[in-house]
């Protein structure tokens, strides 16, 4: 339609327009919630960490949590409250409720647009409580551009104040002698590097100090990891589940296919399952230092295509696991 486009350099561009999400999702429990169960991607991108969502109507005590969910490189729980109209009091008291009754670390708030006094008390709360517990407020529309179909859109209102927290771990890193620093940096230029190359592979933005980076693998406590220790770096593919019974089951799954997956990676790995292990890995690695920054953007590389040849061999196969 002429009245919805823009004619510059003729070039003819849409216009962005909001539509009503009581158009989108008409009832917030029966379309809202599955919809957002089904397509969790679209908050993990606004949120910037990844989201694996495990049930809907989760109940706490005689109340039910709208959806309850991990993030699947730690495991950590989140839950999320939905709510379609302008933030209130009775959902804000149902948040702290879930919160407590969950034990939840990442606490996540969505409603259609937030009054300030909710927002502060959001901040206030980020502000008072330790650095495992996080909470989110997120505004949810939706926009068209002329007679598209209507998008989603998620926008993070408040949020943990990152910058104290990531003083707290630079800090700890300094009185560490360094290498904290050292780690946080490069993951960085790693997620930096991912996110140019392969955005599908991780929502993530932040980085730990830490030897190790992981990535979700699309299926529950099966990580793609990287790590760069003083000595090697290696790209691994991790079994992480708290039941033994389950690594196990998959890992030898895999092994089974060992000829076929080698042959696809291009190299023999090491298939590493410790009989006094609860989780295992398969994993290949080389010499590497973390402490040689000069030979940084050679690692970035090396696990960059690693990463590409390891998935190329058995990201298709982990569904059927």
């Amino acid at each position: 339609m002429v009245e919805r486009e823009l004619v510059m350099n003729n070039a003819r561009l849409g216009k962005l327009e909001a539509v009503d999400i009581r158009e989108v999702w008409k009832d917030e429990a029966r379309d809202f919630t599955p919809w957002l169960f089904a397509n969790s991607e679209e908050l993990a991108k606004a949120l910037g960490f990844n989201l694996e969502l495990h049930s809907t109507e989760h109940q706490v005590g005689r109340f039910s949590l709208d959806l309850i969910g991990s993030i699947p490189e730690t495991n950590e729980r989140v839950i999320i409250e939905n709510q379609l109209e302008s933030s209130d009091h009775r959902h804000f008291g149902q948040l702290l409720t879930y919160a407590g009754g969950t034990e939840a670390n990442y606490v996540v708030w969505i409603a259609k647009e937030f009054k300030e006094e909710y927002l502060s008390a959001i901040q206030w709360l980020n502000n008072g409580t330790t650095d495992e517990i996080n909470f989110f407020a997120v505004e949810v529309s939706a926009i068209r551009i002329g007679d598209s179909l209507p998008a989603p859109m998620f926008k993070v209102v408040a949020q943990p104040n990152g910058w104290q927290k990531e003083g707290k771990a630079a800090a700890a890193a300094l009185l560490s002698g360094g290498l904290g620093l050292k780690q946080m940096e490069f993951w960085d230029q790693l997620v930096a590097a991912i996110a140019t190359k392969h955005p599908d592979w991780t929502n993530t933005r932040k980085t730990r100090a830490q030897n190790w980076f992981a990535m979700p693998s699309g299926v529950a406590n099966i990580n793609y990891i990287f790590v760069l220790t003083k000595k090697e770096m290696r790209i691994e593919l991790y079994f992480g589940s708290g039941d033994r019974e389950v690594n196990s089951s998959r890992f030898q799954a895999l092994r089974e296919q060992r000829v076929l997956i080698e042959a696809s990676y291009g190299r023999e790995f090491q298939w590493h399952f410790p009989e006094d292990n609860k989780q295992g890995c398969i994993r290949y690695g080389v010499p590497g230092d973390i402490e040689d920054e000069s030979s940084w953007q050679r690692y970035l590389d090396w696990f960059i295509e690693e990463m590409e040849r390891l998935r190329n061999s058995v990201h298709k196969l982990l569904p059927d696991l």
